[in-house]
């Protein structure tokens, strides 16, 4: 199924925060075609960094492909997708199940994963909200759940996977930790040195805070910090960082809204909240996704009732009033309780949604258009980028790329196309001649030397090299001028004597090189311009007669057009010169 939107681009949500301060980064305003960019940070450090060569994100194709079918009755509800290496996870709770679910994707999310069911002994159903994290190497899971008097009594999981997180964990239910009411959706993170959690209540309308310390092995302290915003029936929520201030969005399932909470620098803040409501396209809301590219805001938020996505558009800035879209239920999704944050893969972009009704796992699949580059890294050494055409292009730099802290480096770039030097065809110089060398610009550095001119005077053969530029970008050329006899094979001497005695007695050509000639024609004058002789024979030369008289001894004047092969090729000569007869 293809639908055509647009859109901003997302990001992924790994479930992990190392850095809280954003890298400034030097990018140059000019560059040229194929040159690398050179992109330079102030020193801070980042969690990961994607590079994308072009900002052009506002259209996409989207395919959606159910990948994970449940068995009915067995339903997801929360998702979470993590990155291990070159290996992607993601981990799924299933609705009236003991169990959990491991999709193992390998290493692309657009692969169809194998997937693995883990047994949860310690209880029996209500396992919702959950996140896998890695804390100084060791993986730890942690899961919400249970409803009193329906279900199992509220609970906090934590499961225990070691060094690989593709051991069967060692699960613990640490209780009802911080005054649970139904949990929902969970989000642990760590700022500075200590881990920090939240999650929904449902039937409380409240919000909790754990409090780990410095390490997720930890008991961890709760907190509920009661309904802030007009929380009704908070389930779904995105967290994100801006300007230094942690935000949380939550849907309100009952009351077709979402509240907006403001932590400050600090999740362990006590948080302003809002309500925004009478906004178009809610319809009982399950959850949301918000991130940040460049200077623009978007949520993306899932309507439980009739199954409809929603563009939320935040401008730039998140405490805008947001302006929203449908979508529509392209997906024909049932129930969709979840919605994953998305993740930028060499392919495209890529989130998943859980389906409660349907009993699947849907993947969504935004098609980066073509020719559009992104490369993910650990540090500036891993990525690259170049353009292959003029133009004005707009760098992105996404700072904790998936995290909550994600943060955008937008910057628009000319490439310039390089000056087109031009110095024409090789050419040839003459024994002892000089010829001039001509570049089609006025500034131009021949051969290393640091002036510049559009001409150059050289005396000898050899391979010529020239360079012009325009701001950084440069242009190179070379011309090779070839050595070249340029002697006549026609040598006419400048005086005869018609005396009879068979020593220089016509004037004609001696013709050397082995020429051949091809057209010859000689013409020769007396000092009044009167025609004394021509011919077009060159082994016929003048005898000195004028009119069947003998001419009297003075200078003539003579003209000779002439061609012949030299060297396999045809040489052609106009040759004007003056002659004494001597008698």
């Amino acid at each position: 199924m293809k639908l055509n939107l647009t859109l901003p681009i997302l990001g992924l949500f790994l479930g992990i925060h190392i850095s809280s301060a954003q890298p400034v980064f030097e990018v140059p305003d000019t560059v040229c075609i194929g040159e690398i960019v050179s992109i330079q940070n102030n020193g801070d450090s980042f969690t990961n960094l994607c590079l994308v060569s072009e900002a052009n994100f506002l259209s996409y194709d989207i395919s959606v492909e159910p990948i994970m079918p449940f068995p009915p009755n067995s339903s997801p509800l929360y998702s979470h997708v993590v990155q291990d290496g070159e290996n992607y996870y993601s981990f799924s709770t299933v609705f009236d199940e003991n169990h959990i679910v491991r999709l193992d994707f390998g290493s692309s999310l657009n692969n169809t994963p194998t997937f693995t069911t883990i047994t949860i002994d310690e209880i029996s159903v209500g396992l919702e909200g959950i996140q896998i994290l890695n804390d100084n190497g060791h993986w730890w899971g942690f899961i919400v759940g249970g409803w009193d008097g329906v279900l199992d009594d509220e609970f906090l999981l934590r499961l225990d996977f070691g060094d690989n997180i593709m051991n069967d964990p060692v699960v613990e239910n640490l209780g009802n930790i911080g005054n649970l009411g139904f949990p929902h959706d969970l989000f642990i993170t760590k700022e500075n040195d200590t881990w920090i959690g939240l999650t929904t209540n449902k039937v409380s309308n409240s919000i909790t805070r754990f409090n780990f310390g410095n390490t997720l092995a930890n008991i961890p302290t709760g907190t509920n910090l009661g309904t802030i915003g007009n929380l009704s029936f908070p389930t779904g929520f995105s967290p994100i960082r801006s300007n230094g201030n942690w935000y949380l969005l939550i849907t309100n399932e009952s009351t077709d809204s979402f509240s907006r909470l403001n932590f400050g620098p600090s999740l362990n803040n006590i948080p302003t909240g809002e309500e925004l409501d009478n906004i178009n396209f809610i319809d009982g809301p399950r959850d949301i996704s918000v991130t940040k590219f460049c200077d623009n805001f978007l949520g993306i938020l899932i309507n439980r009732i009739d199954g409809k996505i929603t563009a939320l558009d935040f401008g730039n800035d998140i405490e805008n009033t947001p302006t929203p879209t449908t979508l529509g239920n392209f997906g024909n999704f049932d129930f969709p309780h979840s919605i994953t944050e998305s993740h930028i893969t060499d392919e495209g972009v890529v989130f998943f949604i859980d389906n409660k009704e349907s009993n699947e796992i849907s993947r969504i699949d935004f098609a980066l258009p073509i020719g559009l580059d992104v490369t993910c890294g650990l540090s500036l050494d891993e990525l690259e980028v170049s353009y292959s055409s003029s133009g004005i292009y707009t760098l992105q730099l996404l700072v904790d790329e998936g995290l909550p802290t994600q943060s955008s480096f937008c910057k628009d770039i000319f490439v310039a196309p390089p000056p087109v030097l031009d110095l024409g065809q090789d050419t040839s110089i003459c024994f002892g001649k000089t010829i001039t060398l001509e570049s089609n610009f006025s500034q131009t550095i021949w051969e290393d030397d640091f002036g510049s001119s559009s001409v150059l005077e050289v005396d000898e053969a050899g391979i010529y090299i020239a360079e012009v530029s325009i701001g950084e970008c440069i242009s190179i050329d070379t011309i090779e001028v070839f050595s070249e006899d340029c002697s006549s094979c026609f040598i006419f001497p400048n005086g005869f004597t018609p005396n009879g005695d068979l020593i220089n007695d016509a004037f004609q050509p001696v013709i050397e090189c082995g020429a051949e000639v091809e057209f010859y024609q000689l013409v020769v004058f007396n000092r009044w311009g009167q025609k004394v002789f021509q011919t077009n024979d060159p082994l016929v030369g003048w005898d000195g007669y004028f009119n069947n008289k003998p001419s009297t001894t003075d200078v003539y004047v003579w003209k000779a057009l002439f061609s012949y092969y030299k060297g396999g090729e045809v040489v052609e000569e106009s040759i004007v010169g003056d002659v004494s007869l001597i008698r």
